[in-house]
C-alpha cells in the first residue's frame, strides 16, 4: 500500500504526493461524493437489505476545511457542509486520484456501498472504467454506463 508523504488543499483540489513520487488532484466535491462513510452508502443488514445513505447529488461548492491521518491506513476529511465521518483509505485516495477529475461528480458512490458504478466497457470494448456513469431511477438500484462518444 503507497502511502501519502505530503497532503496540501491547493485552490478546489487535495493534492497527495505519494511515496513512490506520483501526485494525485481530487477535486473536493469529487472527495465528497466518493465518501465512504455509512452516512453517505448507507449500511446493509445480514440479510443484504439496504438501509440510509444519500441520494446522489452534487457537491460542486462544497470545500474541504480540514483533515487529519487515522492510523496509518487512512485520511478523514472535514467539509463546509458539516459531513466529516468518512475515513478515506490510501488505496481509495489514490484509486480516487487516478480516475478523470470531474468537479461535483455525484455518481462517485453507489447503493452497494462499492465502485460497481464504474464497471464498464472501456472505448475498445473491454472491461474497464466508464467515463459517464448514469443511475437510472430517484433511489438508484441499477447503474448504467454512458459510452465515451
Amino acid at each position: 500500500m503507497q502511502t501519502p508523504a505530503d497532503l496540501q488543499l491547493i485552490g478546489t483540489e487535495v493534492a497527495l504526493r505519494w511515496e513512490d513520487g506520483r501526485e494525485s488532484f481530487i477535486s473536493f466535491a469529487t472527495l465528497r461524493a466518493a465518501s465512504p462513510s455509512a452516512a453517505v452508502r448507507g449500511e446493509r443488514d445480514i440479510f443484504g437489505h439496504h438501509y440510509g445513505g444519500e441520494a446522489p447529488r452534487n457537491y460542486v461548492g462544497v470545500e474541504v476545511t480540514g483533515w487529519e491521518r487515522i492510523g496509518n491506513y487512512a485520511i478523514r476529511f472535514d467539509f463546509s457542509d458539516g459531513h466529516g465521518t468518512g475515513l478515506y483509505s490510501y488505496d481509495l485516495l489514490r484509486e480516487l486520484g487516478e480516475m478523470p477529475n470531474r468537479a461535483g461528480a455525484p455518481y462517485l458512490h453507489s447503493p452497494a456501498g462499492d465502485h460497481a458504478a464504474f464497471a464498464a466497457l472501456d472505448e475498445s470494448g473491454a472491461p474497464g472504467r466508464c467515463a459517464l456513469p448514469t443511475f437510472t431511477g430517484r433511489r438508484p438500484r441499477r447503474v448504467r454506463c454512458a459510452r465515451r462518444k
